[in-house]
């Protein structure tokens, strides 16, 4: 009796086990497919720049002022900033100013500067000594520079950024001829290195999903956009906002500047630009490893816990489908659309991260390589009390009332500052 009684139980274990399988491979291909509909229905929508940029108009808001000012920080960037440098004066749109912000470099980034003084007239440089209390390195050289500024766009680069000649005069036409107060492209990344290139992608993928940049121009949508390696916003506007004293302990500046932005009402477009801007990013693994230490944690409020929390999210999310498939079982179909589903979703982000469709198969172990990797920042951080960026100290007791003051920013804004 005991036998026959021991043998029903295993036979309802195993259905009660297939039950639930079958339900969460069906919950999760359809949380996918819902995903992937709410991110490709504005995904396809992106254009390109050089598609849909008008031809550039001539003169500029009065006689001798420049119609876009150039901003870049730089620290430690002797080696990136020539070529940089060399792409700017080949713009076809010639009424620029170019403001370089060498903050508190310890390299030949100041020499390098002064040389490009010497020989261009339109390049002007601003040195930072001290980091005053209260800001992040970068924003506040970027605050910086934008004070000395006169155009009538502003645009933060990168200080390793290659434009293509017409980018600039295409990115101004489009933002003036649609009504914008805020353009930023998606460059293209080109990188070395299979794992380096699956992270990479997978950064993006994950914006694209879970931020989702691509629906910014819809004014009812939450959704934002800023990427650090081509941010044009009016000048007036972001002088109106704040700026980046607005979001001095913001390690994200690049995407906080959208937020602030969006929420005050400022009309923003995300363009693709993979043939007219260019970005390194990162030029190893390790490097971007150590990279994205400064960033993940702004996102849960600098709590290191919540960062844990969704790390372990996200495996599931991910992962899940992956260890459904491999274990088999009825529900493997399902499990296997979902893989097949993320598959063509990471494909995707291919125009921005350059590599062969064969290397798209990584994603799984990019995954993982992705949580260590904010797990490893979120470890860090505890440990320290702190992020280390550029070789700054900054307390996570500042960054949390960075923070604090960032959100109350967003709420008081009003809307309609255009």
């Amino acid at each position: 009796m005991h036998m026959v009684w021991a043998r029903w139980l295993a036979v309802l274990h195993m259905v009660e086990i297939g039950w639930w399988s079958a339900w969460l491979a069906r919950g999760m291909a359809l949380f996918w497919t819902g995903l992937a509909f709410l991110c490709l229905w504005d995904l396809v929508r992106v254009p390109k720049l050089s598609a849909v940029a008008p031809p550039a108009a001539a003169g500029s808001g009065r006689q001798g002022e420049p119609r876009v000012s150039v901003v870049i920080a730089a620290r430690d960037e002797a080696d990136n900033l020539p070529a940089t440098l060399v792409a700017l004066a080949d713009q076809a749109l010639r009424e620029m100013e170019v403001i370089v912000v060498d903050d508190r470099s310890q390299d030949e980034t100041w020499a390098c500067i002064e040389r490009w003084m010497a020989r261009d007239a339109r390049v002007r440089g601003v040195k930072v000594a001290a980091l005053p209390p209260g800001w992040l390195g970068k924003n506040h050289a970027l605050w910086q520079g934008a004070l000395q500024a006169h155009g009538r766009w502003l645009v933060f680069l990168d200080a390793d950024v290659r434009l293509h000649p017409q980018a600039l005069a295409e990115a101004v036409a489009y933002a003036e001829r649609e009504g914008l107060g805020h353009l930023t492209l998606a460059p293209r990344v080109p990188l070395s290195g299979g794992w380096l290139r699956a992270l990479a992608a997978l950064f993006v993928l994950t914006l694209v999903l879970f931020i989702r940049p691509q629906s910014a121009w819809r004014p009812r949508r939450r959704a934002y956009a800023g990427i650090g390696a081509f941010n044009m916003v009016r000048r007036d506007v972001y002088q109106r906002l704040g700026g980046h004293a607005a979001i001095r302990l913001r390690p994200d500046d690049d995407a906080a500047l959208g937020k602030l932005l969006k929420r005050a009402g400022v009309r923003q477009r995300l363009l693709r630009a993979e043939d007219r801007a260019e970005v390194t990013w990162y030029p190893s693994l390790p490097a971007m490893v150590r990279g994205l230490e400064k960033s993940p944690l702004a996102a849960v409020g600098y709590r290191p816990w919540l960062l844990f929390l969704a790390m372990f999210v996200y495996l599931v999310l991910y992962d899940g489908p992956v260890v459904g498939c491999l274990t088999g079982g009825p529900a493997w179909p399902w499990w296997l659309y979902t893989v097949t589903l993320i598959t063509v979703l990471y494909g995707l982000m291919r125009p921005v991260v350059p590599m062969p469709w064969l290397a798209c198969l990584l994603w799984p172990g990019a995954v993982l390589l992705f949580a260590w990797t904010y797990a490893r920042a979120a470890w860090l951080a505890y440990r320290r009390g702190g992020l280390i960026w550029r070789g700054t100290f900054y307390p996570l007791r500042e960054l949390r009332g960075g923070e604090t003051a960032f959100k109350r920013s967003v709420l008081h804004h009003p809307h309609g500052v255009e």
